[in-house]
């Protein structure tokens, strides 16, 4: 098990007390106290290194759990059924004003926005590290590029209408991290 340098530091520190007292207090080198010292000192370096790898691990099963919740939420059948008929619905109106006829279309338009919602939460959760991204890279990787992309016009027209470009920036980030299979919160080579 291979633990960060913030951990070592107080176990180097307890070694370099105890060896020290040893010196120090030369009467304590024969000593039951001294060795009931040792004893204690490495069952507390013990119990922080269990609570530590606990913490840790309730942490990645945290991230787990809220990772596997997104990707059911994303492929419960009315949802489905939803993002299908945007599908059909954007490839029709691709090249024809595909915004106004979208915002026409309440249904779709509300679709559209609730998926960039989803969308921008999954990338703020795996930026800080809430979610599990390799998990959901696995599942849903081909998703969001492919909406980004088919959506992009929705998104190009919010932003002029509001006149800020940073509208649904992390799902753009998002989607251009999984097309080019790194990570968004790392930037490293996501292994297949």
């Amino acid at each position: 098990m291979i633990l960060p340098k913030r951990v070592y530091i107080p176990i180097i520190l307890l070694a370099v007390g105890m060896v020290i007292s040893h010196w120090v207090f030369p009467s304590l080198r024969s000593t039951i106290e001294f060795a009931a010292a040792i004893i204690g000192a490495l069952m507390a370096i013990f119990g922080a290194l269990f609570f530590y790898v606990s913490l840790k691990n309730s942490q990645i099963q945290a991230q787990r759990r809220r990772s596997m919740e997104i990707i059911d939420q994303l492929n419960q059948y009315e949802s489905i059924q939803r993002r299908e008929v945007l599908i059909v619905t954007l490839k029709r109106l691709q090249n024809n004003n595909m915004v106004e006829n979208l915002k026409e279309n309440t249904e779709n338009y509300n679709t559209a926005s609730q998926l960039l919602g989803i969308f921008e939460d999954i990338a703020l959760m795996i930026k800080w590290d809430l979610a599990d991204e390799w998990i959901l890279y696995d599942s849903i990787g081909y998703m969001i590029p492919f909406y980004y992309d088919m959506l992009l016009p929705l998104i190009m027209q919010q932003r002029n209408e509001c006149d800020d470009i940073t509208i649904y920036e992390r799902v753009e980030g998002l989607a251009t991290c999984w097309k080019e299979i790194r990570s968004f919160r790392t930037g490293r080579h996501l292994v297949e």
